[in-house]
């Protein structure tokens, strides 16, 4: 399977959802989900932002920031949304999906923060940087052991 997950930016907070259901229940994310068959990965997290959130946005808004593997899936595509200032909505939100909220950068990449999916801290820094990397993450049962970052040299759709 190969998945998208995207994190929404205005300023210095993102758009997280509290999850309700696996993987990542409870826990603080960004928004994406499964690739449909007959989907680039960019039109892809560009649906599951409009399913997620009630968000419209264009293709030409949505930045490849690289790729995350775990264990033997075939991993998520990252994206980084940049939202104007006009199109910040108002949270907090109660979805299917979970809770909408918009959460400041420094507190999501503490890594003390036990209440984000674990490996963002790790990622996410390296994200907000201008060079693509691919992220593999080692996990024992649901703890993280350690994300091995490389980085890429080729651009994505």
């Amino acid at each position: 399977m190969i998945y998208t997950l995207g994190f929404i930016r205005y300023q210095d907070e993102l758009l997280l959802i509290n999850r309700l259901k696996q993987p990542w229940q409870g826990c603080w994310n960004g928004v994406g989900g499964k690739m449909e068959s007959n989907e680039t990965s960019k039109s892809s997290i560009q649906r599951e932002i409009k399913e997620e959130t009630g968000i419209d946005v264009s293709l030409s808004d949505i930045v490849y920031k690289g790729k995350l593997t775990w264990g033997p899936s075939d991993g998520s595509f990252l994206y980084l949304f940049l939202i104007d200032v006009n199109h910040k909505i108002q949270t907090p939100i109660q979805t299917d999906e979970g809770l909408l909220d918009w959460r400041k950068i420094e507190w999501i990449i503490d890594k003390n923060n036990l209440g984000v999916a674990a490996n963002i801290p790790y990622f996410l820094p390296k994200m907000l940087e201008k060079t693509l990397y691919d992220y593999h993450c080692l996990f024992e049962g649901n703890r993280l052991i350690d994300v091995i970052i490389t980085p890429l040299e080729v651009k994505h759709d």
